[in-house]
């Protein structure tokens, strides 16, 4: 393991930063020293809302009463998925912005590497900013909130792998075909209990489709993602780049 990729806790600031952002390891800025952009309402968290952007603050609380709404589910894969941002307040490091995640997508996540985690000494957390598409509601932004919401889980499950000695669990860093597989699945899940379903893609000659009442969501999903015109052009035997793609090797525990 290299530091390269690790944060440090340095100064004050309880949360700390991310290595690809440097100036935010400056424990003693504010707002990485540019409160006219950005705000640090708690102290605990940097949010992409301009200081008084009412809309940012709006979509933030909407994030919230969605992740909520996930939590309450009876599913566990979709508690897991929505309690794997922490809470308000609490950093583990995940930011959560509101912008356009760009190819037309609801959400994105951005795995940016690891850190210690101070809560829990020895062990390590990922650092990863997940970008949701502002305007969602209902159905929408609840099934974004646990797709994305997943991706930082898997990510999680690697972290959690890592020890001092650098070693780690090489099969939980995920490719993106493996973690996409483990999104959509949420997604169709929350989709399913809310009852709706939504058309995404294409799958073959016709329009994909997840939610109520569609049978064998697993052969959509897969169709999705084997398809580049949907963004991914993946599958099993071509699985894409994993969520940490500096490590590229095994190095587990010696027995």
């Amino acid at each position: 393991m290299r530091q390269l990729w690790m944060g440090r806790m340095m100064s004050p600031d309880p949360l700390g930063g991310s290595l690809a952002n440097p100036q935010s390891l400056n424990r003693y800025a504010y707002a990485l020293n540019n409160p006219l952009r950005f705000t640090d309402p708690t102290g605990m968290y940097v949010t992409n809302c301009a200081s008084g952007d009412k809309a940012c603050a709006k979509n933030a609380a909407a994030f919230e009463k969605s992740r909520q709404h996930d939590l309450k589910s009876k599913n566990a894969g979709i508690r897991n998925a929505a309690g794997a941002y922490g809470d308000p307040g609490k950093k583990n490091g995940i930011t959560v912005a509101f912008g356009d995640p760009g190819k037309g997508k609801a959400g994105t996540t951005t795995v940016t590497g690891l850190e210690a985690d101070p809560d829990h000494p020895g062990s390590f957390r990922a650092d990863a900013t997940v970008t949701i598409r502002p305007g969602q509601s209902g159905a929408d932004l609840d099934s974004t909130v646990g797709h994305e919401g997943q991706h930082v889980e898997d990510a999680q499950g690697f972290a959690s792998t890592v020890t001092p000695q650098g070693f780690y669990d090489f099969s939980k860093n995920l490719t993106s075909f493996q973690t996409e597989l483990n999104a959509y699945r949420i997604t169709n899940s929350i989709l399913s209990d809310e009852g709706v379903t939504r058309g995404f893609g294409t799958c073959g000659d016709s329009p994909c489709a997840l939610g109520f009442g569609v049978g064998n969501p697993d052969s959509t999903i897969r169709q999705f993602l084997a398809n580049p015109a949907n963004g991914y052009g993946v599958t099993e035997g071509n699985p894409g780049s994993r969520q940490f793609p500096e490590i590229t090797t095994p190095n587990p525990v010696p027995q």
